[in-house]
């Protein structure tokens, strides 16, 4: 009787948990989408960045996508004032890179990546960052 009971209760938990036993095949999670950004440079005092007003203080950080596929990029660097200037970039692909920065910059970077087109996964505003990473 036992026997009758458990092969109908393992046979649901395979059902609902298909993804469990299929390791490297499972869906990208948006942690993994992340992981595709490195950061590999930045540059402090950079006078390329033709919107501020002095170099100086300039922060730029340098942002490659690692991943073989395309993805988009919300990426925030922090002021001084501990504001944060936000870009964002849409179908970034593989190798491409990017450039944000921060006019009096203190070197704090953070960044969101999704796979490129995937609107359902939505990124922070500008407005939600600088209320949730006041620090």
């Amino acid at each position: 009787m036992k026997f009758i009971f458990t092969l109908p209760v393992l046979m649901f938990g395979i059902y609902l948990f298909p993804n469990m036993t299929e390791g490297e095949d499972t869906v990208a999670t948006q942690d993994d989408w992340t992981d595709c950004v490195e950061q590999y440079d930045s540059k402090w005092g950079d006078e390329d960045c033709s919107q501020c007003h002095a170099f100086a203080d300039t922060y730029k950080a340098l942002l490659r996508n690692k991943c073989s596929e395309a993805i988009d990029l919300k990426c925030c660097v922090q002021e001084e004032n501990k504001t944060w200037r936000c870009f964002a970039w849409f179908e970034v692909t593989a190798g491409d890179t990017v450039a944000p920065y921060a006019c009096k910059g203190n070197g704090k970077i953070i960044w969101w990546s999704r796979k490129a087109g995937d609107t359902g996964t939505p990124f922070p505003t500008n407005e939600e960052v600088n209320a949730m990473y006041k620090d």
